[in-house]
This record gives C-alpha cells, structure tokens and sequence, in this order.
C-alpha cells in the first residue's frame, strides 16, 4: 500500500516538472536554438477525427516530451547521451519530426497507428520534392520539385484515435499528409537558402555569387556562364518615370498656394455696412483663420470661413469714413486683402436704402417703386442681409416672416413717401404696419377752461412756427434742442438719438416737463415710458439672424464708437 503511494506521488511530480530543464540541458538548448516540447501548437483547421491525428508545428527545433524524462531539472545517466544525439540531429537534420500518440488500451495498436503515420508523411515529404529530412531533392525538377530549399522546424503527429489511424488506407493518409505540406507547412516552416556559392573564373579570381541564382543541378566543379551587362534603356526609363512623378507631385501639392482675400462692400447706410467677399482660396494648405479689422484694430473672426462669404457691421457713426480689412491665416503662411474705405451715408443721403417689398397692391408697388427710383434707393426680392426696410401692407406671408424672424422693420409705402417728401431719412415708429396712421388718429378731449387770449394765440401760432423752420433748416428748436432724426433701419442711430434728447435737459439746465396725469398713469402702472422700438438687426441673405451666426463680438460695443461687428453667413 505504501509503495504504491510513493509512486504515484513520484509520477505527480515528474508530470508536474517535465517542462523543466536542468541547467546544463538549457545551456545546451541556448547553444543550439532548441525549444521545449510545450513551443509547439496545433494546426487549425485539420480534420483530427476523419483521421485520428493531430499535426502541430513550430518554426524552431523543440525537445521531444518523450525524451523530457532525463532531461528534466535532474540530471539521468542517460541526459548527457541524449544531448549528444540532440546535437548530432540538430546538424544533420533541418525538419525534425516526432511522432507520439496518446494512451492506448493496447501497445501493439499504439505501435501500429504511429508506424503508420511515420510512413505515409515520409511520402508525401518526397511527394513534395523533399527528402526524409525536410531539404531540396535536387534530382526531382520541374512540376515535382520542392517550393522551397529545406523545411526548417518541427512538426509533431500526435495518434488520438489509434483504432481509424491504423485503419486507413496509405494513399489516403499520405494524400492527407500533402495537403497539410502545402497549406500549412511549407508557407510556415520552409526556407529559401541565401548563401553564396564560391566560382572560380578562368584567369583564377574569385567570385561569390548567390546559390538562389544558380539552376538546381549545378554541383562541385560545373561550368556555368554569367553575364552582367549595364542596361541603358531600363536606367533612362526608370530616370524619366521617377522626374514624371516628381513634376506630378509638385503641380498637385507645391505649385498653388493661398489666394488672397477680396474685400468689398456691398451697401452702406447711415450706421452700417455690409461687407462680402469672395470664396477663400487654400489650395493644398490648411485654414487656421479668418479676421476682419476696423480701422486697423481687428474687429472679430468670421466663425465659419470656408461657408461665410458676407457680414454686416452696425452702430456706426454718421457721415463717418472706416477703413477694413481681411486676414487670412492658413500653414502655408499670412495673407492681408487691399483695404476697402467706406464713409457711411449722411442723413439726407437716401442711396443706402434697401427696400424688400411684400404683399402690396398693383398700384401701390408701381408708386412705391417710382418713389424707390426717385430718391436714390434701390428694391430687391427676397429679404438679404443688405435688406434695411420691409414694406407691405399686409402682415403675412414667407417674406414678412423671414423680416419679422430677422428683426427687420416692417413698414407702410408711406414712410418712403415721407422719406421723399422730408428729404432725408425718417423713423419707422409711426410707419409700422400696426402703428396707428396719424392721420387716423383719435383726437384728443380739449380741457374746460377759459379761451386763450388773442396774444397767447398769436404768440403760441408765432413759437410754432419757428420750431417748424428751424426744423426744415436743421436748426435747434425753440428750447435749444437739435431737431431729433431716426434711421429706422438700424437700431444703433435711434438709441443715440433717444439718449441724445434724454441727455439734452440735464446738459442744458433745463427739466423735463411731465403732466400731472402722466406721473398718475405711471405710478398706477408701475413701468416707465418705453418706446415701441424692435431689437437691433443682423440679417443674412440665407434669412438666418446673426444670433445663430456665432459672431466674434456680436452686437458689443466698442469704446471707439460703439460700432458692433457682426458675422453672417450668405
């Protein structure tokens, strides 16, 4: 009982340490490129239960796990007798070959099946063209030689099912054999011989020529003829094709470079501009950025170069000259546009008038455009970013959503009648399309009280009359305060001037005079007086506002003038 203990426990250990070498065997296989049994892996893809066998490779020389017993970490009376014939094998063998199988119910079968395996892979290496060692058989050529100069490796058989490995017919274990050559085998283990061969010509110099180069039957003291000569023809070729490819990738990524940018201004008004630009051109650099400057102080950066072709700066001074300019940042270097000077319009300068109109009466349209005509404006269709004024008479449509969606002041014919008629440009408080008419509207209760006397009649008719001409000359009125004047258009003029007359009172010493029943409506509301006033306007010819644009400084001012840039998209 005790001995069968101990040796059970004696073959757990050998089982557990049959992987290991001793010292002196993995020297040996550090000297000789020798692996351990456990290198080897299994081919996949091999049909292991058709034939009972399973074939596994490896691209170095391996130990045999048979022979592992004495050559495991303690030293065999036979180890150093192995390794002998280890290093015999590993000189005269290139293709090592093993072949194994697993437990058997009886050795003869076990015998049989590897004997069997052993035999018909020999075949199928000389079907191949190779001998019993895995290298070239130089007496076989044409169709029958070897691919390759030798096989290099291990391969291992290992018998699973010994009972259908011992029963197959040797044609057919061999025709299997020849396929795992030439699917698997071969392309992993095989080797083209890159040495040289030592010729001796005939005035007794040597020459080492490559043995891959030489027909397969050439041996020990045959006769060959070499000819090396310049080839011209293939140089001159070869020169022009690689000068060809040269110029072609020169013309496609070195010849063209950045253009650069062409400022321009499309309209001018009072207080803003509209500025536009052609396409950037990069060729084959890369766009780092796009900067607009005022006045040589850069303004902002155009959010969407390569989409961007237009914007509009507003909140500009009147009558007032700017200077502006692009730069184009890009790798290949920085490029600066021509500046563009640009004086915005005085207030009885009408040209930068731009006027889109809606739904409008054939009548109406006729005269609108005839007055257009007359006082220097011009009309477009559909709502741009240059578009100023909308004017309909009827609040609906595509076209009167788009001006309302863009913060676009919405007016009557009439304000361009009364534009025409004042001679300069005039608010649009009074002229929207849901603004009372003045002349429709209602007239105020008269307080009861004494008649004014004939001489506070004529003095007020007198004061009144010079309020009128002071304001047709541009004078101050009867108080001291300029006349007040609106673009309506752009919202930056109307907050000056509303600030201007705001301002004017406490400048001048003098207070506003407010009626008792207005304090009353106001302190019963809560609010202060507001204008009617819509936002102020960034427009885009796509209809898209600038709030979306992501402009640089969108609608900030700037302690110069308090002029605000502006990006927009075409």
């Amino acid at each position: 009982m005790s001995s069968q203990k101990s040796s059970k426990q004696k073959n757990s250990v050998s089982g557990s340490e049959r992987n290991e070498l001793a010292d002196e065997v993995r020297a040996f296989a550090k000297l000789h490129h020798i692996s351990g049994p456990q290198e080897v892996k299994t081919i996949r893809g091999q049909k292991d239960r058709a034939y009972g066998l399973r074939v596994q490779t490896c691209a170095r020389h391996t130990f045999s796990l048979y022979h592992m017993k004495v050559l495991g970490p303690h030293l065999h009376a036979l180890t150093y007798k192995s390794l002998s014939l280890y290093a015999d094998k590993a000189e005269r063998e290139p293709l090592w070959q093993w072949f194994e199988s697993m437990a058997a119910p009886k050795a003869v079968l076990r015998t049989v099946a590897q004997k069997r395996a052993k035999k018909a892979f020999r075949a199928a290496l000389e079907a191949r063209g190779y001998d019993r060692y895995g290298r070239r058989d130089a007496t076989k050529t044409g169709s029958g030689a070897a691919a390759y100069d030798e096989l290099y490796g291990t391969v291992k058989i290992l018998v699973t099912v010994h009972v259908t490995a011992a029963n197959l017919e040797h044609a057919d274990l061999t025709k299997y054999f020849c396929g795992i050559l030439r699917s698997v085998i071969e392309p992993s283990l095989g080797r083209v011989d890159a040495g040289v061969t030592v010729l001796l010509t005939p005035d007794k110099r040597l020459i080492e020529f490559p043995s891959i180069l030489l027909p397969p039957d050439i041996s020990s003291g045959s006769i060959v003829d070499i000819t090396v000569a310049r080839n011209t023809a293939s140089e001159l070729a070869a020169e022009r094709a690689f000068r060809a490819l040269q110029d072609q990738i020169f013309q496609a990524f070195g010849a063209a470079e950045p253009a650069t940018p062409v400022l321009r201004c499309r309209n001018a008004t009072q207080t803003s501009v509209v500025l536009e630009w052609d396409p950037v051109q990069l060729a084959t650099a890369d766009l780092m950025s796009l900067s607009l400057f005022r006045n040589g102080q850069k303004a902002g950066n155009i959010p969407d170069p390569r989409g961007m072709h237009s914007t509009k700066i507003s909140g500009l001074a009147v009558d007032t000259e700017y200077t502006f300019h692009l730069v184009l940042r890009t790798s290949a270097g920085t490029y600066a546009s021509e500046r563009v000077a640009v004086r915005t319009h005085k207030m009885t300068d009408l040209s930068g008038i731009t006027i889109t109109t809606g739904l409008l009466p054939a009548t109406a349209r006729e005269k609108l455009a005839r007055a257009v005509e007359r006082i220097g404006a011009k009309m477009v269709d559909g709502v741009r970013i240059d578009t100023t004024h909308f004017v309909t008479s009827e609040g609906r449509g595509v076209q009167w959503e788009r001006a309302n969606e863009m913060n676009i002041p919405v007016v009557r014919p009439e304000w361009v009648e009364a534009c025409e008629k004042n001679g300069r440009i005039l608010g649009v408080t009074k002229f929207y399309l849901d603004a009372v008419p003045p002349a429709a509207a209602p007239a105020q209760p008269q307080q009861r009280g004494q008649p004014p006397s004939k001489d506070q009649a004529a003095a007020s008719e007198q004061g009144k009359g010079e309020d009128e001409a002071g304001a047709a000359a541009g004078r101050p009125d009867r108080h001291g305060r300029p006349e007040r004047y609106d673009e309506g258009g752009d919202g930056g003029l109307d907050d000056a001037e509303e600030q201007q007359e705001k301002m004017w009172p406490q400048a001048h010493g003098e207070q506003e005079v407010v009626s008792a029943g207005e304090r009353e409506r106001e302190r019963e509301q809560g609010q202060p007086r507001l204008g009617s006033r819509p936002p102020p306007t960034v427009l885009a010819d796509d209809g898209v506002t600038g709030d979306n644009g992501g402009g640089a400084d969108n609608g900030k001012r700037s302690p110069a003038d308090g002029a605000s840039f502006q990006d927009v998209a075409l």
